[in-house]
């Protein structure tokens, strides 16, 4: 059942990038607690999110119930039955993946950089952004957004040069900017990753 909202609107946008912000309880999770803990935790709850994502692409009621609820947070594609994980489920599920490959610090550093740079981006962008990056619909402003508070969430995270820490900014920004046919709740942590693990790690 497709939903009646055809278009995320900007309150929706701040309640989808506030769930951003609320996810960051993740990455510092993985700090915080033993690695074969948090390991178990997220892959819990990643295997309770997919199971979810597969009875709401197969079930009418459940797709119907799911976008009553939270479909003014939802993108259009991720709505009604036969559509895409949500990015709720991507988070969760990235968050699994990059503990598993990569060191705690990185993966945590990693996704706290790309959460809090993704939320300044779209809101940013969405308020201000005019001049938008050619072949693609993300503005120029909201790129510097995203590097201005991907540098600040860096600071937070002293085991890393800040040398690292900018190309983990810059990766998971350029990353964003792309056209590439990946959800960017799965790109961008793992862009910032990548240049965490090569250049400080």
């Amino acid at each position: 059942m497709a939903s009646s909202h055809p278009v995320l609107d900007f309150k929706g946008e701040i309640g989808r990038k506030a769930l951003h912000l609320l996810a960051l309880v993740v990455p510092l999770g993985m700090l915080a607690i033993p690695f074969g803990v948090a390991l178990a935790l997220l892959s819990g709850v990643s295997l309770a999110a997919i199971a979810t994502e597969i009875a709401r692409s197969r079930s009418a009621a459940v797709a119907a119930f799911v976008d009553r609820w939270f479909g003014w947070m939802m993108r259009p594609e991720e709505r009604g039955m036969g559509r895409g994980f949500t990015g709720a489920t991507w988070v969760v599920v990235t968050a699994t993946l990059l503990l598993l490959a990569f060191d705690a610090r990185i993966a945590a550093t990693a996704m706290s950089m790309a959460l809090v740079g993704d939320a300044a981006a779209a809101l940013a962008g969405r308020t201000w952004g005019r001049t938008r990056w050619p072949g693609s619909r993300r503005t120029v402003l909201g790129t510097g957004a995203f590097l201005l508070t991907a540098m600040l969430v860096a600071a937070f995270f002293p085991w890393f040069g800040w040398s690292a820490r900018g190309a983990a900014a810059l990766a998971a920004a350029t990353v964003e900017v792309l056209p590439i046919p990946v959800n960017d709740n799965l790109s961008l942590p793992f862009a910032a990753a990548a240049a965490l693990a090569l250049l400080g790690g």
